[in-house]
């Protein structure tokens, strides 16, 4: 089996029911997702178990965005992934303590507290004194550089300060996402804040994505420091059952 690298955090966006393609942000033009070689890849569990068997992925960014949007959820098709034993970077726009709680004891295996679901610093602190701060991941969300959140909930607006912020009350693994180049194929316009994050924090866990191009930026982003990449769009752009895959040396590295 050819193993996709641990270096590579595949992306589900989840809107009523289907797995979606995120495109610049904008979710109300979201469309199901298609795969070059996955076919009905809008079902979202069949997506996951079609990675798992082509790419051995068991582990998963996902974002319930009906959750995020307070239109529903998928507590019950999440729980269906847990069950099978997926490992879920999951965010639902937490926004309370008792929300981490419910996540930690269904077996999430990273819980995403975003800048613009938070509405205080309380809920981040409470999730840290039930002690699950080695499972927290805090999301700067941007929009073409911009944090998205409420202004009473940080010091500042700045990214950097944001950062900061939350680096101090002892969260270490972030995600920077700048959602306006998501499926964009325009390049991780969030590349410069990561190497300024990693300098100022070098303890820090980062995680990023957004417009990723090519595999071979998904490996520069691997050699600076950066834990984990998010993909999605370029993922499904490659047929791993064909010769296009010799070129992806990065696909064919082992874990």
């Amino acid at each position: 089996m050819i193993r996709l690298p641990p270096a590579v955090l595949p992306v589900i966006d989840l809107r009523q029911g289907q797995a979606v393609h995120a495109r610049a942000g904008e979710r109300s033009i979201y469309q199901p997702l298609q795969s070059k070689w996955i076919e009905n890849a809008h079902q979202p569990l069949l997506l996951c178990t079609s990675l798992r068997h082509a790419l051995g992925c068991d582990e998963f960014y996902v974002a319930d965005l009906d959750a995020l949007t307070g239109t529903g959820h998928h507590r019950d098709l999440l729980q269906q992934m847990i069950n099978h034993r997926f490992r879920l970077w999951l965010d639902v726009g937490i926004n309370s303590g008792e929300e981490i709680e419910y996540w930690m004891k269904a077996g999430v295996h990273r819980l995403i507290v975003a800048s613009e679901s938070l509405s205080s610093m309380v809920v981040l602190q409470e999730g840290i004194a039930q002690g699950h701060v080695s499972s927290l991941v805090f999301s700067l969300d941007l929009y073409q550089g911009q944090v998205r959140c409420l202004k009473e909930v940080f010091t500042s607006s700045q990214p950097m300060d944001v950062v900061a912020e939350v680096y101090e009350k002892g969260i270490r693994q972030f995600i920077l996402l700048d959602t306006a180049g998501v499926g964009m194929s325009s390049g991780c316009a969030t590349w410069p804040l990561c190497m300024a994050v990693r300098r100022q924090f070098p303890e820090a866990i980062i995680v990023t994505g957004g417009g990723v191009r090519t595999w071979a930026e998904v490996t520069t982003m691997q050699q600076a420091g950066i834990a984990q990449v998010l993909v999605s769009t370029l993922l499904h752009q490659v047929d791993p059952r064909s010769s296009e895959l010799a070129r992806l040396p990065l696909l064919l590295a082992q874990p």
